[in-house]
């Protein structure tokens, strides 16, 4: 096979691949997107916490404020006052 024959077999390959990569890349973005519209938990208390499963909302300094199940948790049984 010459040189001119791999650069065709590649240029032919890329050819085939290209409608596959695109779809990979909107899924991709979508993902990005419905990631950066997903909820977690901002705990006051526990700044770190990064969980998305959210069991309820607590208002803290006048703002509405998910908080994750193993965070209410902690709060619940604790003396905590918001």
């Amino acid at each position: 096979m010459g040189r001119k024959d791999s650069a065709e077999l590649a240029l032919t390959t890329l050819q085939k691949l290209e409608p596959s990569t695109s779809k990979v890349n909107m899924r991709m973005t979508e993902m990005e997107e419905a990631l950066s519209k997903a909820e977690f938990c901002q705990n006051p208390w526990n700044p770190s916490c990064e969980s998305s499963e959210i069991e309820l909302y607590i208002m803290h300094e006048g703002v509405k404020v998910p908080i994750c199940r193993s965070c209410w948790q902690e709060i619940a049984l604790s003396d905590l006052e918001w």
